[in-house]
């Protein structure tokens, strides 16, 4: 088993850019990945909750991890979701990232029934051993119902192929654990919420999965970079920028998934994507546009 992929830095949960027809916007795929990747991230997420990923076929997620380590060839580690509630799905998600030589897959708890921590230990064992590359657990309780405990990623990282976790559960106290739990160890840790990113850093995170890092990942590079320099002028003021965003973007309609209408949204803006998000979910409505444009010239 391979253990040793080792990322520090910034990883980017890739948005996934849509035609009017559902189908997959490679052009604008293309351009997204070499923006990011010339901003100077560590790592490219696909099929992550930023990429919509449960709103999406198995062929169509075959077709971009794919067309994902196409573009990408190997410039940068590739990271694949392969969460499902169907244990065939996430292995046939496996196969097809070992296919194309990505580097890792990324898996939450399935995401409808609750699961106990025994029977989550038991199922992330079964996706460690079906899986060539490396893993990486995906605690976002809030979405799944089930919270990876951190005694649970624990054990779990004694399992030669399991390299790390990404936490998206905003909850800092469980952080700080994970960071005393995983204290000068190989195992990595990797903050989602972005508004917690200097938080994340101090209390030992690798780096951050970050979703503003698909528009502007040279703040969350720079960040990071001053973080490793001591430099917390910087970082204090980057994530004061990043929080701004936060509020003036993500925050635009009162919808659930507000941040994923505000990224896409500003992405559209910035002539990245077309402004469509898979069904069920719907685009940012258009009376918030206005507002986005007005918000959205403070920072370009």
């Amino acid at each position: 088993m391979n253990k040793n992929l080792s990322i520090n830095g910034i990883i980017t949960p890739l948005i996934t850019p849509l035609n009017n027809d559902f189908s997959l916007d490679i052009t604008s795929l293309q351009k997204i990945l070499d923006h990011i990747i010339d901003g100077g991230v560590k790592g490219i997420f696909v099929l992550g909750t930023t990429g919509e990923f449960s709103s999406f076929s198995i062929d169509f997620r075959r077709q971009i991890i794919r067309e994902v380590c196409r573009i990408v060839e190997a410039r940068v580690p590739v990271l694949i979701g392969v969460s499902s509630c169907s244990f065939t799905e996430t292995e046939e998600l496996i196969q097809e990232a070992k296919k194309v030589k990505a580097d890792a897959v990324v898996a939450s708890p399935p995401f409808y029934f609750w699961m106990s921590q025994n029977e989550l230990i038991e199922y992330y064992l079964q996706i460690a051993n079906k899986s060539s590359i490396p893993v990486y657990l995906y605690n976002i309780p809030s979405l799944t119902k089930t919270r990876i405990e951190p005694n649970t990623a624990k054990i779990l990282s004694n399992h030669a192929n399991i390299i790390g976790l990404k936490d998206s559960s905003g909850d800092m106290n469980y952080f700080e654990e994970l960071g005393r739990l995983f204290e000068n160890t190989n195992f990595q840790l990797f903050v989602g919420p972005e508004e917690h990113l200097q938080e994340a850093l101090q209390l030992g995170a690798n780096g951050g999965v970050n979703g503003g890092s698909n528009i502007f990942p040279e703040w969350y590079v720079k960040l990071f970079e001053a973080f490793q320099v001591n430099d917390f002028g910087t970082v204090r003021e980057l994530q004061n920028k990043i929080h701004k965003l936060s509020e003036k973007v993500y925050h635009l309609s009162d919808s659930p998934t507000g941040y994923l209408q505000g990224l896409k949204a500003a992405m559209t803006h910035q002539n990245f994507c077309q402004n469509i998000l898979a069904p069920p979910m719907a685009a940012l409505p258009n009376e918030f546009k206005a507002g986005l444009e007005e918000r959205l010239k403070e920072f370009v």
